[in-house]
Parts: C-alpha cells; sequence; structure tokens
C-alpha cells in the first residue's frame, strides 16, 4: 500500500508539477510530507495494536490512507495537496507495521519465514508496479492514480469484517516503545532500514 502509492506518485510529478504550477523542488515536499509521519508513527501504532486489537487499528489505519487518498484525488492546489499526502503517511504508518504484528500472531514459527517472505514480495511488487501505474494514469488523469490507491484498502477493510483475529488485545499491557528503541539491534536494524530508504528515494526523486 504504501510503497505502491509512494512510487505511484513520484512516477507522476512531470505531470502534478505541471498541474500546480510548481517546481521539483516543492514536488520533493510532498514525499517528505508523507515519510514524515510514515516513519515516526510506526513506533506507536503497533504496540497500540496490542492493547486495542489488530482489526481495530488497522481498519482505522486502511480508513485514514484512504481517506487521504480520496482527498488527493479532489485537490485543487499544492497545498492541499500536501495535506492529503500527510494524512496518507499517517493512514500508512498505523497500517503497514500492525500488518506485520498480524502475520506474527496468525502464522506458527514454522511458516513465519514464508509469510515475511510473501511479505516482502508484496512490498518489491508494489514498488516495481507504483511507477508503471502512475505513469499510466499520468497519460489519462492524475486523479485516477489516487482513485486507483483507495481500491485496495476498502477491499481489505471490506474483508478484515469476516476476519476473527488469533489474538485477541491485551489492554493491561504497557506501550515501551522507548525502551525497545533503546536496544543495539532495533538501532543497528532502524539504521539499516534509515539508510536504505534513503537511498530508494533519492533514486526515485
Amino acid at each position: 500500500m504504501g510503497p505502491f502509492g509512494g512510487s505511484m506518485v513520484v512516477a507522476m510529478f512531470q505531470e502534478l508539477k505541471r498541474v500546480f504550477a510548481v517546481d521539483v523542488a516543492v514536488m520533493a515536499l510532498t514525499v517528505t510530507v508523507f515519510m514524515i509521519p510514515y516513519s515516526v508513527l510506526q513506533l506507536f501504532f503497533g504496540p497500540l495494536s496490542d492493547i486495542y486489537g489488530r482489526k481495530r487499528v488497522v481498519a482505522a489505519g486502511l480508513s485514514v490512507y484512504t481517506a487521504g487518498a480520496l482527498l488527493a484525488a479532489a485537490s485543487t492546489s499544492i497545498a492541499s495537496f500536501m495535506a492529503s499526502r500527510l494524512v496518507q503517511g499517517v493512514g500508512a504508518a498505523i497500517a503497514l507495521p500492525v500488518a506485520m504484528a498480524m502475520l506474527g500472531d496468525e502464522f506458527p514459527p514454522s511458516q513465519l519465514g514464508k509469510a515475511m517472505g510473501g511479505y516482502s514480495v508484496a512490498i518489491t511488487l508494489g514498488n516495481a508496479l507504483g511507477p508503471l501505474t502512475g505513469g499510466l494514469m499520468a497519460t489519462l488523469d492524475w486523479r485516477l492514480a489516487f482513485i486507483v490507491m483507495a481500491l485496495p484498502p476498502l477491499a481489505v477493510i471490506l474483508l478484515l469484517k469476516g476476519w476473527k483475529p488469533a489474538r485477541p488485545p491485551r489492554r493491561r499491557e504497557t506501550v515501551k516503545v522507548f525502551r525497545v528503541l533503546a536496544t543495539p539491534t532495533v538501532l543497528f536494524t532502524g539504521l539499516i532500514g534509515f539508510m536504505v530508504f534513503t537511498v530508494m528515494i533519492g533514486v526515485y526523486t
């Protein structure tokens, strides 16, 4: 969802520059306003889903992301477009880490590796298909891209209605995000992720 939408938008930069009459530096800020909430807020919504339940939190994230996509399609200025991308960043930050946690809940350790591999493949396909879809939509109507972007999360929200989580909420748990962040393994992994995303966004822009 996040990788697909993000790479789709970057592929439409030239068209969006023309529509909103801005330069590439301003368009690059639309990536920034998405990535800041997307990167920072993920730290908090995974633990919150432990307390309030995966289904409720991931549905909220998907709803916010969908709303952001529809707001982007309705944008009439660069300011409203940036605001919509900010909303999408928040929605992606809520939904994606909870989706990963759901894999751990639903699959036994013997199958978790395959499940995580499938998740990684989906992210890679999103990165690969996003530019193609964005480029195609830019030749038709850039607003269509954001309508298309809203369809997958809407479909998942409908599927969630019939899903029964394997792990119930644990309301007495304490969210200790900063204690987890202080562990060397998490810091090292986060640093690698930061470098990879920096290179990826640099290549796209």
